[in-house]
Order: C-alpha cells, then sequence, then structure tokens
C-alpha cells in the first residue's frame, strides 16, 4: 500500500487553536501549477507507483474548486497506477460547502469526505474560530449524502475552554444523529505560538486541567463503543470497514509520497534513493518535508521541480523507536515485538522493569509478542511510550543524503500576505 498527501495550504480564517500551515489570501493559480509540476517530477524519478490511497488535507482543501480537484486527480491518474478502488480523501470546512460543490468533488472521484466540525454547540465554535455553525454542519452532512458520499467523517474535539462532559455530550448525540461511517476525536492541545496560546498566558482563556479531559474522553469513548464504532486508533472510532486506509497508513509506518508546502512524506529506502541518491547504510525508512512557505515552495518547484526543505533517514533503532509509540496507539493490533526484533531492539530485555510496572498498574496488557495499551491505559497513551522509549542517544535518526545533481534542498523562503 502506498499513499499520495497533498496539502493545500489555503484557509478563509485562522482558527484560535491552529498550528497547520496555512495562508489565509493568495492566488491559487501559482500554487496549482507548482503542485502540478512536484506530482510530475515525483512520477518521472519513480516510475508508476501503484497508489492506493489519495488525501487532500490542509489548510482547507474545500476552497479548491470541482474541477481544480478533477484535474489534480486526472494528472495523478495519467501519471500513477491508482488503485480501482482507492480511497480518495477531501478534508472539508462545513461552512465552505455546497451542494453543487460536493456533486463535482464526488463526480471528480473523491470518495470520502472528512468534514471538520469539532462541535455542536455553536458558542463552542465562536470560541475556536470556526467559520461554521451547528446548523450549517448538519446541512453539510446531509448535502454530502445527497451528493452521493457514503463514506463520511466527522472531527470532534473534547477538552474544550468552557466545557464540560453534558456539552460534549450533546455534541457526540447531534454527530451520532447523522450517521456517519466515521468520528475523529481530538483533545484541543495548545499549541506553541497559535492564538490560544497567547491567550491562556494572558489569562484570557483557561483551559481544562487533565482529569476534566481524561472524564469527557472515557465518556466519548464509552458513547461511541455502545453505538458499535470501534477505537481502532487513539483517537480515531469507525463502523466496521470504514477504518481511515490512509492515516491506518501512516501507523504502519507505509510509504506516502507527499506534495504541497508543509508536506511530509515518508518513503521506502529504495524509493528515496531514486530520487535523492544513496542512502546511509541500514536506512529503511527516509522522512521529508516540504518547504512552510508558499512563496519559497512555488519557486523551489518552478526552479528544480521539487520543494524538500529538509529529511532525515531512519533505520534499526530509530525506526524502532517510532514504531513503539505508533504501535501502541493502535489499542486493537498493539506493539509488535516481533517486528522490533528484526530491527535489533528486544523490548522485553531492554525495558523488562518498565514493562512489568506498567502491566502492575493495569496500563498495558503484553506477552511475548505484543504490548497493548489497557482501557486506562489509553488515557495515558504518551505517557506509556514515554516509559517504553530507546535510550535517546541510541536511537538518534540521520540527516537525509542528497546526491549533488539530484533535487538539491533548498532553504526556506520567508513570505508575506
Amino acid at each position: 500500500m502506498a499513499g499520495l498527501y497533498l496539502h493545500v495550504p489555503f484557509c478563509e480564517k485562522r482558527c484560535l487553536y491552529c498550528d497547520f500551515f496555512f495562508v489565509v489570501s493568495g492566488e491559487r493559480g501559482p500554487y496549482l501549477r507548482a503542485l502540478g509540476r512536484e506530482i510530475d517530477t515525483w512520477a518521472d524519478r519513480l516510475g508508476a507507483v501503484s497508489l492506493s490511497t489519495v488525501y487532500f488535507g490542509g489548510g482547507t482543501p474545500s476552497e479548491l474548486t470541482g474541477g481544480e480537484v478533477a484535474a489534480i486527480l486526472g494528472q495523478i491518474g495519467d501519471r500513477f497506477s491508482l488503485e480501482p478502488d482507492a480511497e480518495i480523501t477531501l478534508e472539508a470546512n462545513p461552512g465552505s460547502t455546497d451542494a453543487d460543490r460536493f456533486a463535482a468533488y464526488r463526480a471528480a472521484g473523491v470518495n470520502r469526505l472528512s468534514l471538520g466540525v469539532q462541535s455542536f454547540d455553536d458558542d463552542q465554535l465562536r470560541r475556536l474560530g470556526r467559520v461554521h455553525t451547528a446548523d450549517e454542519a448538519r446541512r453539510a452532512v446531509q448535502l454530502a449524502r445527497s451528493a452521493g458520499f457514503d463514506n463520511l467523517s466527522l472531527d470532534l474535539m473534547f477538552g474544550l475552554p468552557g466545557g464540560s462532559v453534558e456539552q460534549l455530550e450533546r455534541s457526540i448525540g447531534s454527530a451520532l444523529e447523522l450517521e456517519p461511517e466515521h468520528l475523529s476525536a481530538y483533545n484541543l492541545t495548545v499549541e506553541s505560538g497559535t492564538m490560544l496560546d497567547r491567550h491562556v498566558r494572558r489569562g484570557q482563556v483557561v483551559v481544562p486541567d487533565d482529569e476534566r479531559c481524561a472524564a469527557e474522553f472515557t465518556h466519548l469513548i464509552d458513547r461511541l463503543g455502545a453505538a458499535s464504532y470501534r477505537q481502532y486508533e487513539v483517537s480515531n472510532f469507525a463502523r466496521p470497514g470504514f477504518e481511515s486506509q490512509h492515516n491506518s497508513g501512516y501507523w504502519r509506518h507505509e510509504p506516502c509520497i507527499a506534495v504541497g508546502p508543509a508536506a511530509h512524506g515518508l518513503l521506502p529506502s529504495g524509493w528515496a534513493e531514486r530520487v535523492f541518491g544513496p542512502q546511509p547504510v541500514g536506512t529503511e525508512r527516509v522522512r521529508y518535508w516540504n518547504s512552510r512557505h508558499l512563496t519559497g515552495y512555488i519557486n523551489s518547484v518552478e526552479r528544480d521541480g521539487f520543494a524538500v526543505a529538509d529529511g532525515e533517514t531512519l533505520g534499526g533503532r530509530a525506526l524502532a523507536q517510532e514504531r513503539i509509540f505508533l504501535g501502541l496507539r493502535q489499542p486493537e493490533i498493539g506493539l509488535d515485538l516481533t517486528a522490533l526484533l528484526a530491527l535489533g531492539v528486544d523490548l522485553s530485555i531492554e525495558r523488562s522493569a518498565e514493562l512489568a510496572e506498567l502491566a502492575a498498574d493495569g496500563l498495558i496488557a503484553f506477552d511475548a509478542r505484543t504490548v497493548r495499551l489497557t482501557r486506562r491505559g489509553v488515557m495515558l497513551g504518551d505517557a506509556v511510550a514515554e516509559r517504553l522509549m530507546l535510550d535517546p542517544d541510541s536511537a538518534t535518526v540521520a540527516p537525509l543524503a542528497v546526491a549533488p545533481l539530484v533535487a538539491p534542498l533548498h532553504p526556506d523562503v520567508p513570505h508575506r500576505f
């Protein structure tokens, strides 16, 4: 399985909590031309790679017209081998879509929509800086269904300032009434440099404590479980057969080509060598990321076909380190200890005391092959992963190696809008 991620940076407005790369103005034409050239460059270097998923993320991909999405997917289909049943997801803002646009996306080949609802409480939406209302979110789902979408995902947030378990319950109930196939639920995080961070530091916003966030998350898990949604990843719930294939690829370290400003990709070492040249011995995966500036991205692609700003190689213990964290995030599958052995890490020996202590505390269940988070452990998943992480000095990553005449790395170019 391989995926393709496209970052669409345009947004109508900055949300209070967002730290993703986006711009609130700027012409789409230069971006779309650069995106098209970048897709061509990757196809030229990698050949007819088979893609099982395509994901339009952002930003707000629903700022693109149906015709623009159709042109991008047409190029992808021409330059790569797009599997007939490929999952093609587009993130959409409930307040920036209409019946015609949904119909155009569906006609273009998009078969999965992810709607950024966040809450069905209008006061909470205003506090978050969202541009839609609860009624607009409900209408967006109805319009998507009318356009033929039978695979819908809704995003919800918990741990919101001024919220409560009762408020969250009302949002969950509203979401379940719409019968989405998939739900993603995220604890509001105060990211450094965001407007929310500034408001919190000034005392203008008070975020809930860990105890209340845990209570809300526990309630959410119970409610969605009772409604037959499986928690197949810590923050993701799906009806059987509707798990996000693209995001599941991330958690399994599967290949993902990424295009667009600030996009992050992950390549097997053989693919990376076709693009960047020979990599250090022992490299199994190469992660790269594009310029985080729109003009820098456009200028680099226009000049060289690429906009790679930097990257790193992963192999052995560095790759094992990531698999510890990602494996624990999948409660049903768990962390595969035998896969770590293949990378030279015997966790049952290196972290034997920690495994025993975590099991005694009721946070994990483990045997010779697998470590899984318990229900209580899911509440403290990051802390559990931190206890099991390898010694930092033994799991360092190496910088991405780039051959002199192949896709040079470019410094970010500042831009203003």
